[in-house]
């Protein structure tokens, strides 16, 4: 008589995400936004998430370019839009953008050329992949004519600033105050200059400390 076989059942894999594939995940959630949310459109090629109007406000306003990495949707794309980000770009999960996408963000937030325009002002939290690729982008960027400023934010004041040594604090949600106040001032046709020493103020002023509970 043979002996009886047990098939042990396969062990359900415990998910916290309602996702289809980890892949897709970033395109589908920035593109679920442009459902919702009319006034925002998507360029799925470089993950740049911008408003409608792109086009015009461009013409003669400063634009503000917000990125990070991915899987923290909707992140900096929830804050696209009048009075806060002209664009978004995302990294891939938990990478930061390349230099690539962060130029065509440049490239789209500004007229042909750059001329005519009232410049860019391109912000990020303090992160070694961020700052790298930033700076790849914005060099090219400022070469090929285009005006652009940059203010990495590092507001976590639990790391002292000996302590953080030469890469400095992480950027946390302060960097959203600095944000608002600046893309206000582009909003009201202020000049780059001023967006800009406006940003830079809040940011060497504000702080935040991070404090996390067991789930």
């Amino acid at each position: 008589m043979a002996a009886a076989t047990q098939q042990a059942t396969p062990a359900v894999k415990e998910t916290f995400h309602f996702i289809n594939k980890p892949e897709d995940a970033i395109n589908e959630a920035l593109a679920g936004l442009t459902h919702i949310h009319p006034n925002l459109s998507y360029n799925p090629p470089y993950k740049i998430l911008y408003r409608s109007d792109l086009g015009t406000f461009r013409n003669n306003h400063v634009t503000t370019i917000g990125f990070s990495g991915g899987g923290h949707e909707p992140m900096f794309g929830g804050f696209v839009g009048p009075n806060y980000l002209s664009a978004y770009v995302s990294g891939n999960i938990f990478a930061s953008p390349t230099a690539a996408q962060i130029y065509e963000a440049i490239r789209m937030c500004q007229p042909t050329d750059g001329s005519g325009s009232k410049g860019t002002l391109v912000v990020c939290g303090n992160y070694t992949g961020d700052i790298l690729n930033a700076g790849l982008a914005i060099t090219r960027a400022q070469a090929s004519g285009y005006k652009v400023r940059f203010v990495p934010v590092g507001d976590d004041v639990a790391v002292g600033r000996k302590k953080g040594g030469k890469v400095g604090r992480r950027g946390l949600s302060g960097h959203l105050i600095a944000l608002k106040s600046a893309c206000a001032l582009a909003a009201n046709g202020e000049s780059l200059e001023r967006v800009t020493e406006v940003m830079e103020y809040v940011a060497a002023n504000v702080g935040t400390v991070g404090v996390a509970f067991d789930r």
